[in-house]
Protein backbone atom coordinates (compact mmCIF):
# COMPACT_ATOMS: atom_id res chain seq x y z
CA UNK A 1 0.00 0.00 0.00
CA UNK A 2 3.33 2.03 0.71
CA UNK A 3 3.00 2.69 -3.35
CA UNK A 4 -0.60 3.53 -3.25
CA UNK A 5 0.01 6.21 -0.53
CA UNK A 6 2.81 7.97 -2.62
CA UNK A 7 0.30 8.21 -5.43
CA UNK A 8 -1.76 10.30 -3.86
CA UNK A 9 -4.63 9.08 -6.32
CA UNK A 10 -8.40 10.47 -6.00
CA UNK A 11 -9.95 7.61 -7.33
CA UNK A 12 -8.96 3.95 -8.68
CA UNK A 13 -8.22 4.79 -12.33
CA UNK A 14 -5.92 7.29 -11.42
CA UNK A 15 -4.20 5.10 -9.33
CA UNK A 16 -4.15 2.11 -11.99
CA UNK A 17 -2.49 4.89 -13.96
CA UNK A 18 0.26 5.76 -11.34
CA UNK A 19 0.81 2.38 -11.17
CA UNK A 20 1.43 1.22 -14.68
CA UNK A 21 3.54 4.73 -15.07
CA UNK A 22 5.96 2.94 -11.94
CA UNK A 23 6.29 -0.07 -13.64
CA UNK A 24 7.88 1.53 -16.63
CA UNK A 25 10.08 3.90 -14.32
CA UNK A 26 11.27 0.68 -12.94
CA UNK A 27 12.02 -0.90 -16.23
CA UNK A 28 14.13 1.59 -17.81
CA UNK A 29 15.90 1.93 -14.27
CA UNK A 30 16.49 -2.04 -15.11
CA UNK A 31 18.42 -1.09 -18.15
CA UNK A 32 20.46 0.70 -16.79
CA UNK A 33 22.18 -2.20 -14.66
CA UNK A 34 24.74 -4.07 -15.94
CA UNK A 35 23.18 -7.32 -17.44
CA UNK A 36 24.36 -9.65 -14.55
CA UNK A 37 22.68 -7.20 -12.50
CA UNK A 38 18.94 -7.51 -14.66
CA UNK A 39 19.01 -11.19 -14.38
CA UNK A 40 19.07 -10.94 -10.55
CA UNK A 41 16.67 -8.26 -10.41
CA UNK A 42 13.97 -9.63 -12.90
CA UNK A 43 13.99 -13.29 -11.68
CA UNK A 44 10.90 -14.02 -10.40
CA UNK A 45 12.02 -16.46 -7.75
CA UNK A 46 15.48 -17.11 -6.41
CA UNK A 47 16.50 -20.66 -4.26
CA UNK A 48 18.32 -19.55 -0.79
CA UNK A 49 22.02 -19.64 -1.92
CA UNK A 50 21.42 -17.06 -4.39
CA UNK A 51 19.36 -14.55 -1.91
CA UNK A 52 22.49 -14.52 0.74
CA UNK A 53 24.44 -13.68 -2.30
CA UNK A 54 22.14 -10.43 -3.46
CA UNK A 55 23.46 -8.16 -1.33
CA UNK A 56 26.95 -8.90 -2.72
CA UNK A 57 25.60 -8.10 -5.97
CA UNK A 58 23.25 -5.14 -5.72
CA UNK A 59 23.04 -2.40 -4.24
CA UNK A 60 20.62 -1.32 -1.62
CA UNK A 61 18.40 1.02 -3.99
CA UNK A 62 19.15 -1.54 -6.92
CA UNK A 63 17.53 -4.07 -4.60
CA UNK A 64 14.56 -1.34 -4.53
CA UNK A 65 13.47 -1.33 -7.49
CA UNK A 66 11.36 -4.66 -6.96
CA UNK A 67 9.59 -2.81 -3.72
CA UNK A 68 9.45 0.54 -4.58
CA UNK A 69 8.16 0.27 -8.15
CA UNK A 70 5.33 -0.98 -9.66
CA UNK A 71 4.88 -2.96 -12.91
CA UNK A 72 3.79 -2.44 -16.47
CA UNK A 73 0.74 -4.34 -17.79
CA UNK A 74 2.89 -6.43 -19.86
CA UNK A 75 5.12 -7.51 -16.48
CA UNK A 76 1.96 -9.06 -15.09
CA UNK A 77 0.91 -10.48 -17.80
CA UNK A 78 4.66 -12.39 -17.77
CA UNK A 79 4.52 -13.28 -14.07
CA UNK A 80 0.95 -15.07 -14.76
CA UNK A 81 3.08 -16.94 -17.45
CA UNK A 82 5.96 -17.89 -15.16
CA UNK A 83 3.36 -19.11 -12.43
CA UNK A 84 1.19 -21.23 -14.76
CA UNK A 85 4.49 -22.66 -16.36
CA UNK A 86 5.53 -23.91 -12.53
CA UNK A 87 1.97 -25.01 -11.63
CA UNK A 88 1.86 -27.00 -15.06
CA UNK A 89 5.53 -28.78 -14.02
CA UNK A 90 4.45 -29.76 -10.99
CA UNK A 91 1.07 -31.06 -12.56
CA UNK A 92 -1.55 -28.45 -11.89
CA UNK A 93 -3.03 -27.89 -14.69
CA UNK A 94 -6.96 -26.64 -13.48
CA UNK A 95 -6.23 -23.12 -13.31
CA UNK A 96 -5.70 -20.93 -16.01
CA UNK A 97 -3.11 -18.55 -17.38
CA UNK A 98 -5.60 -16.36 -16.94
CA UNK A 99 -6.85 -16.82 -13.81
CA UNK A 100 -2.73 -16.47 -12.35
CA UNK A 101 -2.99 -13.23 -14.54
CA UNK A 102 -6.06 -11.87 -12.57
CA UNK A 103 -4.48 -12.69 -9.02
CA UNK A 104 -1.30 -10.92 -9.57
CA UNK A 105 -3.59 -7.89 -10.77
CA UNK A 106 -5.68 -8.20 -7.68
CA UNK A 107 -2.90 -8.66 -5.04
CA UNK A 108 -0.94 -5.42 -6.53
CA UNK A 109 -3.68 -3.16 -7.64
CA UNK A 110 -6.88 -3.59 -6.45
CA UNK A 111 -6.05 -4.74 -2.79
CA UNK A 112 -3.72 -1.73 -1.83
CA UNK A 113 -6.42 0.37 -3.06
CA UNK A 114 -8.67 -0.82 -1.45
CA UNK A 115 -6.60 -1.04 1.78
CA UNK A 116 -5.94 2.58 0.83
CA UNK A 117 -9.65 3.78 0.34
CA UNK A 118 -10.31 2.21 3.50
CA UNK A 119 -8.14 4.01 5.62
CA UNK A 120 -8.91 7.33 3.59
CA UNK A 121 -12.74 6.35 4.74
CA UNK A 122 -12.54 5.74 8.05
CA UNK A 123 -10.42 8.51 8.93
CA UNK A 124 -13.44 10.98 7.28
CA UNK A 125 -15.97 8.93 9.76
CA UNK A 126 -13.24 9.96 13.33
CA UNK A 127 -13.29 13.31 11.79
CA UNK A 128 -16.64 13.76 11.50
CA UNK A 129 -17.12 12.68 15.28
CA UNK A 130 -14.41 14.57 16.23
CA UNK A 131 -13.79 17.71 14.63
CA UNK A 132 -11.48 19.16 17.47
CA UNK A 133 -9.06 16.58 17.06
CA UNK A 134 -6.15 16.62 13.95
CA UNK A 135 -4.90 12.99 12.40
CA UNK A 136 -1.97 13.59 11.18
CA UNK A 137 -1.14 10.71 8.63
CA UNK A 138 2.23 8.66 10.23
CA UNK A 139 5.75 8.67 7.94
CA UNK A 140 5.99 5.92 5.45
CA UNK A 141 9.11 5.19 8.71
CA UNK A 142 6.72 5.54 11.14
CA UNK A 143 4.43 2.62 9.49
CA UNK A 144 7.00 0.20 8.86
CA UNK A 145 8.77 0.22 12.27
CA UNK A 146 5.68 0.99 14.64
CA UNK A 147 2.45 -0.35 12.73
CA UNK A 148 0.97 3.07 13.14
CA UNK A 149 -1.21 5.11 10.55
CA UNK A 150 -2.23 7.72 11.77
CA UNK A 151 -0.88 9.87 14.74
CA UNK A 152 -3.67 11.95 16.84
CA UNK A 153 -3.60 15.34 18.06
CA UNK A 154 -5.17 18.02 20.17
CA UNK A 155 -3.50 21.67 19.33
CA UNK A 156 -0.18 20.36 19.65
CA UNK A 157 -0.47 17.33 21.87
CA UNK A 158 0.27 13.75 20.83
CA UNK A 159 -2.77 11.94 22.63
CA UNK A 160 -2.11 8.71 20.48
CA UNK A 161 -1.88 6.94 17.03
CA UNK A 162 -4.13 4.51 15.04
CA UNK A 163 -3.95 1.33 12.91
CA UNK A 164 -6.40 0.79 10.72
CA UNK A 165 -7.01 -2.85 9.10
CA UNK A 166 -9.75 -4.76 7.39
CA UNK A 167 -12.95 -5.98 9.61
CA UNK A 168 -11.79 -9.28 7.92
CA UNK A 169 -8.67 -8.81 10.07
CA UNK A 170 -11.29 -10.23 13.03
CA UNK A 171 -11.72 -13.78 13.32
CA UNK A 172 -14.52 -15.37 14.48
CA UNK A 173 -14.20 -17.68 17.62
CA UNK A 174 -16.31 -19.55 19.83
CA UNK A 175 -19.08 -18.28 21.42
CA UNK A 176 -19.43 -14.78 18.60
CA UNK A 177 -16.04 -13.83 19.90
CA UNK A 178 -13.67 -11.94 17.79
CA UNK A 179 -10.07 -12.16 17.82
CA UNK A 180 -7.35 -10.56 15.95
CA UNK A 181 -5.62 -12.39 12.67
CA UNK A 182 -2.17 -13.13 12.85
CA UNK A 183 -1.02 -10.41 11.09
CA UNK A 184 -2.78 -8.05 13.30
CA UNK A 185 -1.04 -9.84 16.26
CA UNK A 186 2.58 -8.48 14.65
CA UNK A 187 1.34 -5.50 14.19
CA UNK A 188 0.23 -4.93 17.84
CA UNK A 189 3.93 -6.26 18.88
CA UNK A 190 5.33 -3.30 16.78
CA UNK A 191 2.61 -0.94 18.05
CA UNK A 192 3.52 -1.49 21.98
CA UNK A 193 7.16 -0.18 20.96
CA UNK A 194 5.94 2.89 19.79
CA UNK A 195 3.36 3.08 22.72
CA UNK A 196 6.45 2.59 24.93
CA UNK A 197 8.68 5.08 23.88
CA UNK A 198 5.85 8.14 23.49
CA UNK A 199 4.03 7.18 26.26
CA UNK A 200 0.41 7.28 24.26
CA UNK A 201 -1.75 4.18 23.13
CA UNK A 202 -2.11 3.14 19.75
CA UNK A 203 -6.08 1.78 19.03
CA UNK A 204 -6.52 -0.31 16.21
CA UNK A 205 -9.64 0.61 14.05
CA UNK A 206 -11.39 -1.77 12.02
CA UNK A 207 -13.33 -1.05 9.52
CA UNK A 208 -15.05 -1.60 5.62
CA UNK A 209 -14.21 -0.27 2.91
CA UNK A 210 -16.69 2.63 3.05
CA UNK A 211 -15.08 3.84 6.26
CA UNK A 212 -17.73 2.33 8.57
CA UNK A 213 -16.24 1.44 12.00
CA UNK A 214 -17.27 -2.14 13.32
CA UNK A 215 -15.43 -2.16 16.93
CA UNK A 216 -17.46 1.08 18.11
CA UNK A 217 -15.75 0.54 21.37
CA UNK A 218 -12.56 2.36 19.82
CA UNK A 219 -15.24 5.24 19.56
CA UNK A 220 -14.94 5.77 23.32
CA UNK A 221 -11.88 4.94 23.64
CA UNK A 222 -10.70 8.63 21.71
CA UNK A 223 -13.05 9.75 23.75
CA UNK A 224 -11.24 8.62 27.00
CA UNK A 225 -7.98 10.26 25.37
CA UNK A 226 -9.73 13.97 25.35
CA UNK A 227 -10.41 13.85 28.85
Amino acid sequence: MKLCKKSKARNFYEWESYYFASGKKRNGLIKRMTPEKQDVVRKYSIHEKEAENIKSVLSYKERNVNFEYGRKLEDIFEMGEFLYDEATKRGKKFVSINDYVNFIYISVIDVPWMGFAREINAISTLHERFKWLRFQRAKDSEDMEFAIDYKIFRADKLLGAIQIKSEKELKHGRKGKKYPSPNVKRAKEKSKVYSDKKNVPVLFVYAEEHGKIVNKSVIQQIYNLCA
